[in-house]
């Protein structure tokens, strides 16, 4: 039996849940052993949020639509290009980086048409459900 309250696995014949303190007396036994049904609401995200997050630094709107290994990786090599283009520009390799530059720009650009196209995938998912 589940306690309809937690949905903590229970003994039968307890008159409460030993997790949650719910009252079971009067509760139909669920015998078949089958786990309770869990629900909960998945909110919108918010395209703009999204395209704000991901002009701001590449991968947060990654982070925000629930992506957390995709953001960090966005914002990883995002940041390790940024410090090596600069490190290189001040041991006086400005054409190397410069290119690295270029790439931190493509990384942004791809971070904020990857986020909006994941929003956009996200909310819809939401409808179909």
């Amino acid at each position: 039996m589940y306690c309809p309250n937690c949905g903590i696995e229970i003994g039968d014949g307890f008159k409460f849940c030993g997790k949650c303190g719910f009252q079971l007396e009067g509760v139909q036994n669920n015998s078949d052993h089958s786990s309770p049904g869990v629900s909960y609401v998945m909110n919108r995200k918010s395209e703009g949020i999204s395209l704000i997050l991901a002009i701001i630094l590449p991968g947060l709107a990654h982070i925000y639509l629930e992506k957390l290994t995709t953001g960090l990786l966005f914002i990883f090599a995002s940041i390790l290009v940024m410090t090596l283009s600069i490190t290189l520009m001040l041991e006086g390799m400005l054409g190397v980086g410069l290119l690295c530059q270029l790439v931190c720009f493509g990384i942004w650009i791809y971070s904020i048409v990857d986020s909006n196209s994941l929003t956009k995938k996200y909310n819809a998912r939401l409808l179909q459900e």
